[in-house]
């Protein structure tokens, strides 16, 4: 079976998207789709436009090896704003296959961000109770208001969402955003990884990026790839889902991913 000879499923993410690599998707037993994961080193919700509010440089990079925009070499109606992508030496593109399907994988490096950010040991208070119900919480040393860390994670998820706009205004018809998986159960491993929040508060942190997540997706008319439920029971991540780094997620796992996306363009 030669995964080349059949369509692109386009991903661009970090190391985090390792599980969505090499993909072959089958119906009816014949290959229809393969992904290919296209890495942005450090590739952050946060860091999504530049300082003039464009399509970050790296992720341009990306489209323009996808083939999704090209260099523009003359004036046509292909044209890209150069407010929306554009190069600081003052290289503009144009629209080449807009077609293309394109999901993102992002956010893990935004969730550790924001768990940096609330105080060591502390549980949100007012959250919704009934998605966490196998969650062990330990007693309460600190606490924050629910409320803040929505409003905190909004603002954060800001650039992403303006990137995925810019997409949409240059024409991509199909993009999508996976959904995050949940993190390491194990708080000796979240210590190493720089988080010392309970394993409580960092399950609240990454269920409510997903929860904006689907929002934004429904309220914008992009694909919103949400594994959650297959990755966890009762808010704790089921058992061999996660590798032994805690953070990412089985390859085996992941491959029912790339199949829903494909449902998605194809639909």
């Amino acid at each position: 079976m030669n995964a080349r000879r059949v369509p692109e499923l386009l991903i661009i993410g970090d190391s985090h998207a390792d599980g969505l690599r090499s993909v072959v998707v089958e119906r009816d037993g014949r290959a229809v789709a393969a992904s290919a994961v296209h890495y942005v080193q450090g590739l952050s919700a946060m860091n999504a436009i530049d300082e003039r509010g464009r399509v970050q440089p790296p992720i341009v990079v990306e489209l323009v090896s996808m083939r999704i925009i090209g260099v523009e070499t003359g004036t046509g109606s292909s044209a890209i704003d150069p407010a929306l992508i554009g190069y600081a030496d003052g290289t503009t593109f144009a629209s080449a296959d807009v077609s293309l399907p394109l999901m993102f994988s992002i956010g893990e490096v935004d969730a550790r961000h924001i768990l940096s950010r609330i105080p060591a040991h502390a549980q949100p208070i007012g959250a919704p109770t009934g998605m966490f119900s196998d969650v062990p919480v330990p007693p309460l040393q600190a606490s924050f208001q629910y409320d803040d860390l929505v409003g905190l994670i909004s603002d954060h998820f800001q650039p992403l969402f303006e990137m995925l706009r810019r997409l949409q205004a240059i024409g991509l018809r199909t993009l999508a955003l996976h959904s995050l998986p949940p993190p390491t159960p194990d708080d000796a491993r979240a210590a190493e990884l720089g988080c010392l929040a309970p394993y409580i508060t960092r399950v609240v942190v990454h269920w409510t990026i997903n929860e904006l997540y689907r929002t934004f997706c429904a309220a914008n008319g992009l694909h919103y790839i949400d594994r959650w439920d297959d990755f966890t029971s009762g808010g704790v991540a089921r058992e061999n889902i996660l590798l032994a780094d805690g953070c990412h997620v089985r390859h085996d796992d992941m491959r029912e991913s790339v199949s829903r996306f494909y449902d998605c363009w194809t639909k």
